[in-house]
């Protein structure tokens, strides 16, 4: 092999013919695409360029001898992946081509949407900016790796939910999105009509005003997490009753809404002609004045909570009866209403013709004297309370025979009526032609002068 005649220019390291590459001396396997001896790789002829780390032809890239697997889209070796002929760059942290990004060898998985290596996330060749906390790919949001869960409406990752790309702005108590407000990870239960989120109710992004004391959302109330219960009329928050929104005004003592006078909580029952709070009866949006001593409604007289029962003819109340707006005034004794005299609570029995009470006689409404000894009415003298028997012909009192009114003038002996001299009570017997009392034969009033000889 060293003839002058060929000028046969050896392999400086194993001295083989560059010319034929075929010598059976040798049996020299050449490379399949570009006759390259596979032995020391290193011909002047072929001027081949070895891979700096694993020494492989960078002209054909597929040398038996080596077993050389290529990248099936780019071609470049997955040895050394340092080829200065190709200007291979490599990932920071995985040395993971970036031309192809599908090399069998390292097993790397591509995004579905962006082909970004999914084992650093940081290739300056597709400028990959990372989540703040998680370090998941902003661009396709869809990585199996890393299992990113996205939000149903507006894609943003439920893992850090502060990605600068979508620039999500938190809810600063729970930290859910505001864009979307659906996340399947927090389980975030929207208002049914405002779309507010019930875990924190402090969006920014709604400025929602909560209640002072139950902090319940204003704008829709009707929250299923706080199971708001709305007034049936005017819609108020039935927990704290002071939403600034609907500027409620309390009752002084039991705090009902004034507006609708209806909430099922409190269960109020409304005076049914004039709808007053029968639980305090102090309410400044309807001025109800109270009764002095049991503190029913003045306006109406008719609440089920106090079971008022009304006078028949001039509907007074029974409890206390002194009303200042009805002026009632009572029996010095008995304290029944002197406008009517029909009260079923007192039961008070009417005198048949003059209609004065029975029990006390003293009324200063109707004037009534009474009988000095026996307190007897002097206008009608029939009350069957007492049972007044009465004169056959002049109608005198038989209990007492000395009432004023009438002037009835006794006997000064048998203390007989002087005017009609019938009383079936003390069974006068009168003389036949005279008339006279003939128990004592000495009345005044008929001046009976007695005969001499009976004097005697």
């Amino acid at each position: 092999m060293l003839t002058p005649e060929r000028a046969v220019t050896l392999h400086s390291h194993c001295s083989v013919c560059i010319n034929c590459m075929l010598t059976p001396e040798r049996a020299v396997t050449l490379h399949s695409h570009c006759s390259v001896c596979i032995n020391c790789m290193l011909t002047p002829e072929r001027a081949v360029t070895l891979h700096s780390r694993c020494s492989v032809c960078i002209n054909c890239m597929l040398t038996p001898e080596r077993a050389v697997t290529l990248h099936s889209l780019c071609s470049v070796c997955i040895n050394c992946m340092l080829t200065p002929e190709r200007a291979v760059t490599l990932h920071s942290l995985c040395s993971v081509c970036i031309n192809c990004m599908l090399t069998p060898e390292r097993a790397v998985t591509l995004h579905s949407r962006c082909s970004v290596c999914i084992n650093c996330m940081l290739t300056p060749e597709r400028a990959v900016t990372l989540h703040l906390r998680c370090s998941v790919c902003i661009n396709c949001m869809l990585t199996p790796e890393r299992a990113v869960t996205l939000h149903s409406r507006c894609s943003v990752c439920i893992n850090c939910m502060l990605t600068p790309e979508r620039v999500v702005t938190l809810h600063s108590r729970c930290s859910v999105c505001i864009n979307c407000m659906l996340t399947p990870e927090r389980a975030v239960t929207l208002h049914s009509r405002c779309s507010v989120c019930i875990n924190c109710m402090l969006t920014p992004e709604r400025v929602v005003t909560l209640h002072s004391r139950c902090s319940v959302c204003i704008n829709c109330m009707l929250t299923p997490e706080r199971a708001v219960t709305l007034h049936s009329r005017c819609s108020v928050c039935i927990n704290c009753m002071l939403t600034p929104e609907r500027a409620v005004t309390l009752h002084s003592r039991c705090s009902v809404c004034i507006n609708c006078m209806l909430t099922p909580e409190r269960a109020v029952t409304l005076h049914s002609r004039c709808s007053v709070c029968i639980n305090c009866m102090l309410t400044p949006e309807r001025a109800v004045t109270l009764h002095l001593r049991c503190s029913v409604c003045i306006n109406c007289m008719l609440t089920p909570e106090r079971v008022v029962t009304l006078h028949s003819r001039c509907s007074v109340c029974i409890n206390c009866m002194l009303t200042p707006e009805r002026a009632v005034t009572l029996h010095l004794r008995c304290s029944v209403c002197i406008n009517c005299m029909l009260t079923p609570e007192r039961a008070v029995t009417l005198h048949s013709r003059c209609s004065v009470c029975i029990n006390c006689m003293l009324t200063p409404e109707r004037a009534v004297t009474l009988h000095s000894r026996c307190s007897v009415c002097i206008n009608c003298m029939l009350t069957p309370e007492r049972a007044v028997t009465l004169h056959s012909r002049c109608s005198v009192c038989i209990n007492c025979m000395l009432t004023p009114e009438r002037a009835v003038t006794l006997h000064s002996r048998c203390s007989v009526c002087i005017n009609c001299m019938l009383t079936p009570e003390r069974a006068v017997t009168l003389h036949s032609r005279c008339s006279v009392c003939i128990n004592c034969m000495l009345t005044p009033e008929r001046a009976v002068t007695l005969h001499s000889h009976l004097q005697s």
